[in-house]
């Protein structure tokens, strides 16, 4: 997804304005290929505001699948699927028209199917047999993985707004993104065991320092 984290690096409820452009032709805009997206996240202000949210999603709130053939055993049938996503903002002020804070936390977890799903699993003896096989090499090969794939993320944005004058402005943000998911060797699409995949584990921390002035 072109991002060092599993989802959006910024929290949709910490968005205060967006704008998209599809492959602009400015010189002064480089770094990006077909769409630039500029986000500004919110400040905080005289008054304290804040919110709470939280968003689901689940196999039952979906259409049955409809499959990709007459053999496909997958066919009208509702795809495993659990996605929940929790989270609050809060700023206010600090000094009234001085200084501002902003706040903000999203925790997301997720249990999908891989986005093209197996469609061929082998029978229990013919897994006893290749775990079998393992184990005489000294391999602890483990069980059949099953085809439900977790992720989660946790996302953190903490904001200072300083007006130091009339003529200048300081903006400290620090951003922080915990992330988590199954990787496997060959693909989430091929039936495997537990011991061809790995967990990857994404963490990124990102500080930045803005200051405007006017001469």
């Amino acid at each position: 997804n072109g991002f060092s984290s599993l989802r959006s690096p910024v929290p949709m409820e910490a968005i205060a304005a967006m704008s998209v452009d599809l492959s602009p032709y400015d010189v002064t805009r480089t770094g990006f290929t077909g769409a630039l997206i500029n986000a500004v996240t919110k400040s905080g202000t005289n008054e304290f505001h804040g919110s709470i949210y939280t968003y689901y999603t689940g196999k039952n709130l979906r259409a049955k699948n409809p499959g990709q053939g007459s053999s496909d055993p997958s066919a009208g049938t509702l795809t495993p699927l659990q996605e929940h996503s929790y989270g609050l903002t809060l700023g206010g002020p600090i000094i009234k028209d001085k200084l501002f804070f902003f706040f903000a936390y999203d925790d997301f977890k997720a249990q999908r199917l891989p986005y093209s799903p197996i469609t061929f699993l082998p029978d229990a003896a013919t897994v006893a047999q290749i775990r079998a096989t393992a184990a005489n090499y000294g391999i602890t090969a483990g069980a059949l993985s099953g085809s439900i794939v977790a992720s989660k993320q946790k996302t953190y944005l903490g904001k200072l707004d300083w007006n130091i004058n009339d003529k200048h402005r300081a903006t400290l943000t620090y951003r922080r993104t915990d992330s988590s998911a199954p990787v496997f060797s060959n693909g989430s699409t091929f039936p495997q065991l537990v011991s061809n995949a790995y967990q990857s584990n994404r963490t990124a921390d990102n500080l930045g320092l803005i200051v405007n002035s006017t001469w």
